[in-house]
Formats: structure tokens, C-alpha cells, sequence
């Protein structure tokens, strides 16, 4: 399985313009060549399994620019897998369709797919595409906010992972099982699995696999109050993502430094971050980033007093988040557009926003970032009375893990 995953995650990686290239013209004229050599490939072959394969191949080759392409010819592949009872078929076309269904925001969808993968593995035994299947599982409950059940999951794919001898895979896991319990609060947890995620990582000599443990790693530094040691993270895996051109892994230190000077109380630092991880964003479609990337405007427009623009970036962030279902950046941006108000001194809305937020349900408290950003407020508008600040809890609302959407699953997307 791992010179599997090795194979399939390069050819990934580097069809979505993720490793470096010599140039982005040649780039593309490769992405176009292979897309002609496989199209004739598929028009000689004959109605069989591998003609579902070739179809996956294809799709694979569009995802990173046409996606809905990508989505056409992956279903293409499920429908004739139908044809042919080729179970295995399903659940390579499930893989790569959720991938790009992930990216979407469509979670539920996803969620119901990946369970029938998981379903169909385990009759027909197929143990490798079991744990495909329920890593990427896993990943579409984190996505919702679901730690406790992504972490059941992930625990399931343990085990057949470590059968399979699978170190690449096993670090991602490890990656994601630490991002649940940072956002559970179970830091020593969250610690101990960043970390073995990092040495799997280093004792393979993969920078990917380094570069995503170090943005997890700094999270889990900025949450414990270790910034020092954050700050000195973040700035190894921008260097590996730098390296590497993996825009998704740019875009998430980026957003997690801004979030640290935010912490450091410092917005002139973090906003020429938040402005970087907007184009970031906007450049690659990533519709969560865009709407975090706008709260991050808020924010910090927000702690240097200038409520206008902290408004209207707010605003967009929720608006975004709203139409997409992203329930955690609705809470941030509705707190945001609290705190305006209430340094604005308008005190009933204030509380209804608030009110708004709390109705998403919180699901990490925000003492720290909440008291930095109380030091900012204007002190004839502002009193200890006229906020409500979550009491309890010792992790910032800022250390939640931007994680990097082209790895919608613990695995790369389109694994086929």
C-alpha cells in the first residue's frame, strides 16, 4: 500500500500543480497531451474494468482546473462499475468524487458516499480501500465540526494502516487525529499525535507530509500559549510549502500567523497576512478559505479601531461561510460584528449578534483571543459588564487548524 500511495499521491500532487514544475506552460501542455493520450486510450478500450480506471485517470487530470468535469467522468466510472458488479470500481469512483465534493463544502453528500465505501469495503474485503474509506470519512466529520465521531473513525483506519505498513498514510492520520483533539481541548493528546506525525514524516524525508505537520504543530504551540515554538514551526513548513509551490500549504500558515499576531495583539502584522490569504484563496476557488480569510480582515481592521472596514469584511466572511454552511466561521464573524457593535456602543445589537453566535453552538471556547481583543476597545464605550466572554476553556478561537482542502481526505485526493 505505501508504493501505492507514494505513486498515486505524486501523480496527484503534481496534476493539480502542486510540485514543482519548470514551468507552468509546460505544465499545461503536459496536462494536455495526457488528457489526449487517455481520451484515445479510452475510445479503443473495450467496456471493462479498466475502462473505469482510464475514466478515473481522466477525471483525475481535470480536477484541478475544470472540477465539474472531473465530477462528470468520476461518475461516469461509478455508473459503468454499476454495470459491470465491479465493487472495487465504486469505491475508487466514491474516492475521487468526494474528494472534489469536499472541496465544495458538500459534506453531507460526501458523508453518505464515504459510508457506502466503507459498507462495500468491508463485504467485498477490500482492506486497503477500507482505510481509504474511512480516513476519508473521517476527514468529512472533522469538516463538520464532528471531533469525537472523526476520531472513532480515524482509530478504526489505525490498525489496518499499521498492517499495511503504511508510514505516509499514518502520519496524515496522525496529522488529523491531532487537529481533532486540538479542537476538543485535549491538548497533551493533540500534542503527542502532531508530533508523531512529524517524525513519520522526517523519517521518511517527505517534505509534504513535514509541511503539513508543522501548520498542525504550530496550532497546537499557538492553543498551549507556546508561541515562540509556533512561530519557529509556521516558518519551517512555509519554507517546505514554498519549496514545494503547494498553494493549499502557503495558504494555511499564512492564515494561522495572522491568527498569531492577532494573539501577539499585533494588527499590523496580521493584516498583510489575512490581504495575502485572500488571493491565496480567490486563486484556487477554496470557498472556506475566502470566507476565513475575510474574517481575518475583520479582525484585525477590528483591533486597530477602524470599524467600517471590519464591518464589511465581516459581513463578507458571513456571508460566504452562510451560504456554504461553515458553521464555525458564522460563529467568528457573528462575534466579530459583536464586539463592533458593542465598541460602537450599540449594546442591543451587540447582544443580539452575540445571541446569533451562540445559536451555532460553540464548540471552542475563545478566552484568550477574547481578552486581547477586549484591550483594544474603547474604554468610554466598553466595560467588563457589557460583554459576555466565555469563562472557561484555555484555547484561542485563532488555533483553529486551516487544513489544506486538497487534502479533502487523510489521504490525497483522487486516490485511484
Amino acid at each position: 500500500m505505501q508504493a501505492f500511495f507514494r505513486k498515486s499521491f505524486f501523480i496527484i500532487m503534481g496534476l493539480l500543480g502542486l510540485l514543482p514544475q519548470h514551468s507552468h506552460g509546460q505544465m499545461g501542455m503536459n496536462t494536455h497531451l495526457q488528457r489526449d493520450s487517455l481520451r484515445a486510450l479510452l475510445n479503443a478500450q473495450p467496456i471493462d474494468t479498466n475502462r473505469v480506471l482510464r475514466l478515473i485517470q481522466l477525471g483525475q487530470l481535470y480536477e484541478g482546473s475544470q472540477p465539474d468535469s472531473a465530477k462528470a467522468l468520476y461518475q461516469r466510472a461509478g455508473r459503468l462499475s454499476e454495470r459491470l458488479h465491479y465493487p472495487l470500481g465504486v469505491v475508487k469512483y466514491i474516492a475521487n468524487y468526494t474528494s472534489v465534493l469536499n472541496i465544495e463544502g458538500r459534506f453531507a453528500e460526501s458523508a453518505q458516499l464515504n459510508q457506502r465505501a466503507v459498507a462495500l469495503s468491508r463485504r467485498y474485503h477490500l482492506r486497503r480501500y477500507l482505510a481509504v474509506s474511512l480516513g476519508n470519512l473521517s476527514n468529512v466529520y472533522l469538516r463538520q465540526e464532528n471531533y469525537p465521531l472523526a476520531i472513532a473513525t480515524m482509530l478504526q483506519a489505525r490498525p489496518l494502516l499499521e498492517a499495511l505498513h503504511d508510514q505516509s498514510s499514518l502520519s496524515l492520520l496522525y496529522n488529523s487525529l491531532s487537529v481533532c483533539y486540538d479542537n476538543l481541548h485535549q491538548n497533551a493528546e493533540a500534542l503527542r499525535c502532531g508530533q508523531q506525525a512529524l517524525a513519520l514524516g522526517e523519517t521518511m524525508h517527505d517534505d509534504y507530509l513535514v509541511t503539513l505537520a508543522c501548520i498542525q504543530l504550530g496550532n497546537t504551540y499557538k492553543a498551549t500559549g507556546r508561541l515562540r515554538e509556533s512561530l519557529a514551526t509556521y516558518q519551517r513548513g512555509y519554507a517546505l510549502a514554498r519549496k514545494l509551490r503547494v498553494v493549499e500549504a502557503q495558504k494555511s500558515i499564512i492564515f494561522n500567523l495572522g491568527d498569531l499576531y492577532v494573539q501577539l495583539e499585533n494588527p499590523a502584522k496580521a493584516r498583510p497576512l489575512y490581504q495575502q490569504a485572500v488571493q491565496l484563496a480567490d486563486s484556487i476557488h477554496d470557498v472556506e478559505g475566502q470566507a476565513e480569510a475575510r474574517k481575518g480582515m475583520a479582525l484585525s481592521y477590528y483591533l486597530a479601531q477602524q470599524y467600517g472596514p471590519a464591518e464589511q469584511y465581516a459581513r463578507q466572511g458571513l456571508d460566504l461561510a452562510g451560504r456554504h454552511g461553515i458553521k464555525k466561521v458564522q460563529r467568528d464573524c457573528y462575534d466579530v460584528l459583536a464586539d463592533i457593535a458593542i465598541a460602537q456602543g450599540r449594546l442591543v445589537a451587540g447582544q443580539r449578534l452575540r445571541h446569533q453566535a451562540d445559536a451555532l453552538g460553540r464548540r471552542c471556547s475563545a478566552q484568550p483571543c477574547r481578552k486581547a481583543l477586549r484591550k483594544w476597545k474603547p474604554a468610554t464605550v466598553c466595560s467588563s459588564s457589557a460583554l459576555r466572554w466565555p469563562s472557561s476553556g484555555a484555547s484561542c478561537c485563532c488555533a483553529s487548524t486551516r487544513w489544506p482542502s486538497s487534502a479533502a481526505g487523510c489521504w490525497p485526493p483522487g486516490w485511484a
